[in-house]
């Protein structure tokens, strides 16, 4: 967690929203995210989009990994488009 409190610290506001969640199977889920974040200070506003492959073990999770592109975390886990 404290990755992400200092990853949204340099902005005003923060959010991060799952556009997909897909069951990618053998342990492993794929989200995509939109985080839009507006700079200390300023009216602009930066948007990335990520896709994160999580690999789970008895219900808990065990790696993630970040794609930038998303559609790469498709590949990673061994899914098209």
């Amino acid at each position: 967690m404290a990755f992400f409190a200092e990853w949204a610290s340099p902005h005003d506001e923060w959010t991060q929203d799952f556009e997909r969640i897909i069951d990618a199977s053998h342990g492993q889920v794929i989200t995509f995210t939109c985080q839009r974040a507006r700079l200390r200070g300023t009216e602009d506003w930066l948007e990335l989009r990520t896709g994160y492959l999580y690999t789970l073990d008895d219900g808990l999770i065990v790696r993630g990994e970040v794609y930038v592109p998303p559609e790469e975390a498709l590949k990673a886990a061994g899914l098209s488009q």
